[in-house]
């Protein structure tokens, strides 16, 4: 199983605190990440994060006001051509 890093940033200090985890797929990386970042947003304590599958040189993908984006600040779009990003 494939070992992922999210990031979150801290709002007020911009200080960064990454927890690595396993999923079993990309996706699955995404839906348990989106569930960290909501319960960081219930305390106030996250306002960007970035998930990026460790020990690879997948692209990342970044968290800004509920939305993923590619580190080219595109939508990112799961299945779009060029396959599942982490």
């Amino acid at each position: 199983m494939p070992h992922y890093e999210l990031t979150f940033i801290n709002p007020a200090s911009r200080r960064s605190h990454p927890l690595q985890f396993r999923a079993a797929s990309p996706e699955s990386a995404r839906i348990l990440a989106s569930q960290l970042i909501d319960h960081q947003l219930r305390g106030g304590r996250v306002a960007e994060a970035v998930l990026s599958a460790a020990g690879t040189a997948a692209e990342s993908l970044r968290w800004r006001d509920g939305v993923w984006e590619t580190d080219a600040g595109a939508p990112d779009q799961p299945g779009a051509e060029g396959g599942e990003r982490p």
